[in-house]
């Protein structure tokens, strides 16, 4: 005897025996003839010769009889073993076993088996598997049965395997089914498992069974998707009476405005909030549209939960500005609505303002600027609900805030009507319109805003006349015990300028100290008065002594005299003569200084000289010699700056004779 992987080889004098160890069946006879083969004498298996040749444990089988040796070949032992295992009803060792062909047989006996024993779960997975038996029969068997839970597990199965066919083709498009063949065939299979599946839920009467046959509804309604049913099924949903159904159909098809308003007429407000947060990011457009029109309503009943929704980073492209008017809600009011609305209002003003970027260093400058921008109204609207509902602090903390964009004058109009006096105050002082800030403190008897406010101003003047209003209404209100703090606090008023409020009568011993130094300040300042005094006065004297000195001066020449340009005797004409002691005649003077002259002055003396000649009058021409002698005597010709001038003059000038300066001329190379 010897023993195969799935076989026992008996040795026979005639013949050798192959019966299967599966099923212990007759599986081959092999004769033996004697006169060929000899008598048969010994049959073994040598396991080392076949783990050395690579052979399966059992397959190594040698025999030898009285002439021979031989050497049992086995081939494809394992080929109808799948069989062997299908007769047996062993179906997983039956599935081991077979090939890629066999699997679909394995698997529609399988289902037979358990159709035939009540498990149809189990059945209808295994029809889905197969291929042998046709989709038809499978479905009237499960119909003559009456067994819809079953028959919606197949059809699922079978459009799960199409859905995989589908994904197939999209890898390879020559794939077989075509698109358009799975496509038909997924829509005619989803419709008619949605319409049993209403049967069954509707028939249904077992409470665990209609929450099974509810969850199989919602899968197969999820699996609709995509085809071209939509109108189709939610007929079927419309006609079967399951709403809610339609309406997670219509979510799985991206129709979001039928989930609105399902919602929104069963008044689950809360629930439909989370549907809008739940949409994914390729619908938000349609989202967006959907929570514009229903904004009122949502606000109206879930204010807290809608303004949660807009606050998220998913919400950021709603524009507010249309969100508000939906959102609008009366001052009076102090509830749940009104601190949601103004929630929302201060988030869509911090996301604004951090879209606007960096803001300006000078506040009351940018406020000015801006004009009435959708950032200037939403702040606005939000600075009216503080001056109307809550403390004056909070009103002042909005204002006070440099990132804060309003509009400064509708804020004081505001402020003023509502008698918020510090906010005036504030935005007085915003404005730059600090007399009006102060005298609004004063008025309100808030003397520390007062003096804040006065001495914000950069100029020391507009500061010294907004703090000698302050005193004057200390006096006015017959705090003068206050003046001494107001010089303390003002920096630029003095006792001087305070006494003036203080009246006769009352008692100054307070004022000893600062007095007493305002006497040493005008005692120092009076000194030096008379230091800069006595500087003037001897200044003075020195330009008396030297106007003197000038009147005594004179100049003595003798009667040879003679001309410093043309050597000539200066009496023969009129002539100029200098404290220096040259004396020149003024026509050689003239010809000098005329050649140095700037051309305006040449002109300029050509134009005296010929109204000279021309003068009607004596007074008339002396004015006009007068003129001249101050142009050409000036300053001495040959001591003066006239002879600075003269150094970087030419020789001989081109215009008088061009070859001599030619002769002059030097060349650089």
């Amino acid at each position: 005897v010897a023993i195969t992987a799935f076989h026992f080889v008996f040795l026979y004098t005639e013949a050798a025996r192959v019966v299967s160890r599966i099923d212990d069946s007759l599986v081959q006879v092999l004769p033996l003839s004697s006169q060929k083969y000899g008598t048969p004498k010994v049959m073994f298996s040598d396991f080392g010769a076949a783990e050395e040749k690579g052979i399966v444990e059992g397959e190594a089988i040698f025999m030898h009889s009285t002439s021979s040796l031989f050497r049992l070949q086995i081939e494809r032992e394992r080929q109808n073993v799948w069989q062997v295992y299908l007769r047996k009803k062993n179906y997983e060792q039956a599935m081991r076993f077979a090939g890629a062909l066999q699997v679909s047989k394995v698997h529609a006996a399988h289902a037979e088996a358990l159709f035939a024993e009540g498990k149809f779960q189990e059945a209808a997975k295994r029809y889905a598997w197969q291929s042998d038996i046709s989709f038809e029969r499978v479905c009237l068997l499960f119909l003559n049965a009456r067994q819809e839970h079953a028959l919606t597990t197949f059809l699922k199965l079978k459009l799960g395997s199409l859905r995989s066919n589908r994904a197939e083709t999209e890898r390879n498009p020559a794939a077989i089914p075509k698109y358009d063949e799975y496509k038909a065939q997924a829509a005619m299979i989803s419709v008619w498992a949605v319409e049993i599946t209403l049967h069954w839920l509707n028939s249904v009467t077992d409470p665990e069974e209609a929450k099974v046959a509810k969850r199989d509804l919602r899968e197969l309604l999820r699996a609709c998707r995509g085809l071209d049913i939509k109108s189709t099924v939610t007929n079927l949903l419309l006609s079967h009476g399951w709403a809610e159904e339609r309406v997670l159909f219509a979510e799985s098809e991206g129709d979001y405005e039928t989930v609105t308003v399902y919602f929104v007429n069963q008044r689950r407000y809360k629930e439909l909030i989370d549907k809008f947060i739940a949409i994914p990011e390729k619908d938000r457009g349609a989202r967006d549209e959907l929570v514009h029109r229903f904004a009122s309503i949502l606000f109206q009943h879930e204010p807290a939960a809608f303004v949660s929704m807009l606050v998220r980073p998913a919400f950021s492209s709603i524009d507010a500005l249309q969100i508000f008017p939906s959102m609008v809600v009366p001052t009076h009011e102090k509830g749940s609505h009104m601190r949601e609305w103004i929630r929302f209002l201060e988030f869509t003003i911090r996301a604004r303002r951090a879209d606007t970027g960096k803001v300006d260093q000078d506040s009351r400058e940018r406020r000015e600027a801006r004009g009435w921008t959708p950032e200037v109204a939403l702040s606005n609207i939000l600075m009216l609900y503080y001056a109307e509902t809550a403390e004056e602090d909070r009103l002042i903390a909005f204002l006070t805030d440099d990132t804060t964009h309003f509009d400064p004058l509708f804020a004081l109009r505001v402020c003023h009507d509502l008698r918020k006096d510090r906010a005036v105050v504030l935005l007085y002082g915003l404005l730059g319109m600090h007399q009006e800030a102060v005298d609004v403190a004063l008025a309100t008897g808030d003397v520390q805003l007062a003096y804040h406010n006065a001495n914000r101003p950069t100029s020391e003047t507009v500061r010294r006349k907004l703090w000698l209003s302050i005193a004057r209404a200390q006096e006015a209100a017959g705090k003068v015990d206050s003046m001494r703090d107001l010089i303390e606090k003002s920096g630029t008023l003095t006792i001087k300028d305070v006494l003036q409020f203080v009246q006769e009568e009352s008692v100054v011993s307070e004022f000893k100290t600062d007095i007493c130094r305002t006497l040493d300040e005008y005692e120092s300042q009076i000194k030096a008065l008379r230091s800069e005094m006595d500087t003037y006065r001897k200044a003075s004297q020195g330009i008396k002594e030297e106007l003197r000195k000038v009147d005594q001066k004179r100049v003595d020449f003798s009667a040879q005299q003679r001309c410093e340009l043309c050597n000539q005797g200066v009496f023969t004409q009129k002539f100029y003569v200098f404290l220096c002691g040259h004396c020149f005649h003024s026509t050689c003077m003239r010809e000098l200084v005329f050649v140095n002259m700037e051309t305006p002055q040449q002109k300029r003396l050509e134009d005296l000289e010929a109204a000279e000649r021309n003068a009607a009058t004596p007074a008339e021409k002396a004015k006009h010699v007068a003129e001249i002698d101050d142009i050409l005597a000036t300053d001495c010709a040959l001591c003066g700056d006239l002879m600075v001038k003269c150094t970087v003059q030419p020789f001989v000038h081109p215009f008088m004779d061009e070859e001599e300066a030619e002769s002059w001329r030097i060349d650089s190379g």
